[in-house]
Parts: C-alpha cells; structure tokens; sequence
C-alpha cells in the first residue's frame, strides 16, 4: 500500500497485487486492488524450481493443490504456478476493467 500512495497510483481498481502468501493477497484485497496469487514459485511451496522439478508428479501436483487452495481462501482473483503465467491473467483484468468490473 505503500508503494501505492508514494508513487500516487490511480484508480487503485487498475492496480495488480501480486503475491505468494495469504497476507499479500488480503493486503490486495484490503487495498481494493485485482489480487493474483503465485503458487508454486512463491512461499506457498517453499520449494526452489530444481527441488520441486525433483519431486515425483503426484507430490508436485498435491503441493500445488494445497497452495492453490490456501490463496483461493485467501480471497485471490487469481492463481498462478509462476509469474511466468501471469500475462494472461493481466490480459483478463484489462478486459475485465473494460466492461466496467471493479475487484
């Protein structure tokens, strides 16, 4: 939030707080932004890339549900593995914003 008012963004519903934890997508949230969670890259795993790329699928696939849902009950209007998937996400909140729609 902070970030928002030095650099005196506006509309705050344009803005896109991106995070890894649960207390990021509620600061988003909280702040009347789009939130985007990051799954399997960020802290919800814990993991890096090449310990989780070691994992058999079943485990990364068990891991990634768990932190897909802990950040969906956080409230995020998105999940993604990486930040690598976000563009598309970025792509619908510009449409989204487009017809009108607020987080």
């Amino acid at each position: 939030m902070q970030a928002l008012i030095k650099l005196s963004l506006s509309p705050v519903e344009a803005v896109v707080k991106i995070g890894d934890t649960a207390v990021d997508i509620e600061e988003g949230l909280n702040g009347g932004m789009w939130s985007v969670g990051v799954a399997v890259t960020g802290n919800e795993v814990g993991l890096t890339v090449k310990e989780f790329t070691a994992l058999p699928s079943d485990e990364q696939s068990r891991l990634t549900q768990v932190a897909t849902d802990r950040l969906e009950r956080a409230g995020a209007h998105y999940v993604v593995d990486s930040l690598v998937d976000v563009f598309p996400v970025l792509d619908s909140i510009e449409a989204r914003l487009a017809t009108g729609e607020k987080p």
